[in-house]
């Protein structure tokens, strides 16, 4: 367990980084920077955003830096160049912005070749918000304001997590989210998730509830890690991910029950990015592949479970699905694994619904994916 001195003094050095960080790369200066014209890595959804983002505020945008530069010549009138092909002399007195932003990003090779041109200066993605605000969030991104704004909330996160090794995750998280930089990343561990190997694991058949099954990995890493599974439910509402789902199913042999639909605090029907394998996510304004699906509250879906484990990786609607389930996790004490970075406030929210969940159950953070993807938080009853 955790002194309760030590972190507090922990959390104090940290909040006085971070507001130093904050102040050092103020929007004000980096509009500043942006002012000298700025190449833009990365040509995909995020970067031209970004570039939309720039016009609009009446910024320079010189051009793009990507891999489809061998094929693409320009987008939108603006030259785009590979990595290998940028001319040196054109980085001079100018500005380099990182326009990629997703769970595959290779930051440290991104960071050398940004580093190895003359560029006067260098906007990564924790600085994009700062500048133009919430229209530049994406999944768990947001300014260092804001963050700021909700220091109080994730101090009493960080004063209720359970061991050392979850406050290093959340202060590496934090860090890495004010600074961008790969070094700050904490430790991470994909092969674990949802079954940390620092933490207790299951000493008997459990009834494990997976929101967000996807095509079953979840339960399949279960089952091959040993943990022995009596009933599956399992909710996703994606169509070709269902099917897949169903095939896992019956080659495992586990006892089963799947829902072709979401998890949220009460029954409704919700707009559907679907067809989109691990990213099919409630829709966000206009986007194609759109279906409607069926939302429901776990405690409506299955009044009588008794769960040993629920896991929620669910596209940002954890918090709903959490308030959907309260009379379950009172009555039975269940495990919970609770994805937390489809948005900014995860961080903070979900945790502090856990603990009124639970009782302020021992609550633990691991990470299992680079970039600020797989941020999961655990809250394990003592048995």
């Amino acid at each position: 367990m955790l002194n309760e001195l030590d972190a507090q003094r922990s959390f104090e050095n940290l909040e006085q980084r971070l507001r130093q960080i904050a102040a050092e790369r103020s929007a004000e200066r980096l509009s500043a920077h942006l002012t000298l014209g700025a190449w833009i890595y990365g040509a995909g959804n995020y970067g031209q955003r970004v570039a939309r983002l720039m016009k609009e505020k009446n910024l320079p945008v010189l051009g793009f830096i990507d891999q489809r530069g061998a094929t693409l010549s320009e987008i939108a009138g603006l030259p785009v160049f590979t990595p290998q092909s940028f001319p040196r002399e054109r980085a001079e007195n100018r500005c380099f912005v990182l326009g990629v932003f997703n769970e595959a990003m290779d930051a440290d090779n991104i960071l050398n070749f940004a580093k190895s041109l003359p560029f006067a200066a260098r906007l990564w993605n924790a600085d994009i918000p700062e500048v133009f605000g919430p229209e530049a969030n994406s999944v768990w991104l947001s300014s260092r304001s804001y963050l700021l704004d909700h220091i109080d909330a994730l101090r009493s996160v960080a004063a209720a997590l359970s061991d050392q090794a979850s406050l290093d995750t959340f202060s590496g998280l934090l860090t890495y989210r004010f600074t961008g930089e790969p070094s700050d990343f904490p430790e991470y561990n994909y092969h674990t998730q949802y079954m940390p190997t620092d933490l207790p694991g299951f000493d008997r058949p459990i009834t494990f509830v997976d929101g967000g099954a996807f095509n079953g990995d979840t339960g399949a890493m279960l089952h091959n890690h040993g943990v022995a599974i009596s009933s599956w439910i399992a909710f996703e509402p994606d169509v070709r991910n269902f099917h897949d789902l169903t095939v896992t199913a019956r080659k495992l042999g586990i006892p089963a029950t799947l829902f072709p639909c979401g998890l949220s605090d009460g029954l409704h029907q919700a707009s559907f990015v679907d067809n989109q394998g691990l990213g099919s996510h409630i829709a966000r304004g206009a986007e194609p592949d759109v279906i409607t699906i069926q939302c429901m509250a776990l405690d409506d879906a299955v009044p009588n479970l008794k769960p040993d484990f629920i896991k929620l990786d669910i596209e940002g609607a954890e918090l709903a699905a959490l308030n959907g389930m309260a009379k379950l996790v009172a009555n039975n004490a269940p495990r919970l694994a609770i994805c937390a970075y489809h948005k900014p406030q995860d961080m903070w929210e979900i945790p502090q619904k856990m603990l009124e969940l639970t009782s302020n159950a021992p609550l633990y953070l691991r990470q299992h994916l680079i970039n600020g993807w797989e941020t999961v938080f655990y809250s394990i009853p003592n048995s």
